[in-house]
């Protein structure tokens, strides 16, 4: 059974880096009930870590928001887990208030991953910073988001993860966007659309393609911001391809997604 739940593991990861979100549940779900069968208690955190990531995804935001807070209950007892786990769970619940616009929920968690990590476990570091200065950005506090967005961006060049640098261009993308450089936008989203369309990741090129729509209709170039928003509907379609009709609709519902949905001037 433990090799059960490590293959569980083992391929809802590729499935959730491929963000084929709804695939990927059901395999962390498997692994979830195997650690629970053999009372594993060190697979467990992991295992809820794991599903309250994909949940936030999804949109299914009350289940997530219960992962998390189980996983992080579990792991504030003293010796119940590694400390990047933990560190790993402030930044999950840091990005799922940001996905709910809960921006003051959002910087506190991820003020909690930082001051938690101090020098160590550089990419969860790069995350918090992403979603902190996004957070900040959001909620008006528009200098130090866009600082924290250039130190993610910066941190993130070192560790040669192609998937984890596009994240924080866009980021970068997002919060330029709202400071009103739409010039600087653009070429961020467009850098990061690239890798991530390479890649197969349609849902972060559908992030990508809405930035830069957005940032052509504050350009004023609205031949720009047509072809963006198309680009970006196609992005979508191949999203309900591979989720289905109902995930995608919950999906659409998440608070951060329909800011720029329904700014892009589709319906």
């Amino acid at each position: 059974r433990s090799l059960a739940a490590y293959a569980h593991d083992g391929i809802g990861k590729v499935l959730s880096a491929r963000e084929k979100y709804p695939q990927a549940l059901e395999h962390f779900r498997q692994k979830f009930l195997i650690n629970k069968e053999m009372s594993e208690k060190r697979g467990i955190p992991y295992a809820l870590a794991d599903r309250g990531h994909v949940l936030t995804q999804l949109g299914q935001h009350g289940e997530a928001r219960e992962q998390l807070e189980q996983a992080a209950a579990m792991l504030e007892q003293p010796g119940s887990g590694p400390k990047e786990l933990l560190v790993h769970v402030h930044f999950l619940r840091a990005e799922l208030a940001l996905s709910r616009h809960e921006f003051k929920e959002a910087t506190e968690h991820a003020g909690r991953a930082l001051s938690l990590a101090g020098t160590q476990y550089a990419e969860s570091v790069v995350e918090a910073k992403r979603v902190l200065g996004l957070a900040q950005v959001m909620s008006g506090a528009k200098g130090e988001g866009l600082r924290n967005c250039g130190e993610a961006v910066a941190k993130a060049a070192p560790l040669k993860n192609e998937y984890l640098t596009a994240r924080t261009n866009l980021a970068l993308a997002r919060a330029k966007l709202e400071a009103g450089d739409a010039s600087g936008a653009l070429t961020l989203a467009l850098g990061a659309q690239e890798s991530f369309t390479g890649r197969g990741q349609f849902v972060s090129a559908w992030w990508a393609w809405a930035v830069a729509a957005r940032a052509s209709q504050l350009a004023g170039d609205a031949e720009k911001a047509r072809e963006y928003a198309a680009r970006a509907a196609e992005s979508l379609e191949r999203v309900r391809g591979e989720w289905g009709e109902e995930a995608s609709k919950i999906y659409l519902d998440r608070p951060d997604v329909r800011y720029y949905y329904d700014r892009l001037g589709v319906n």
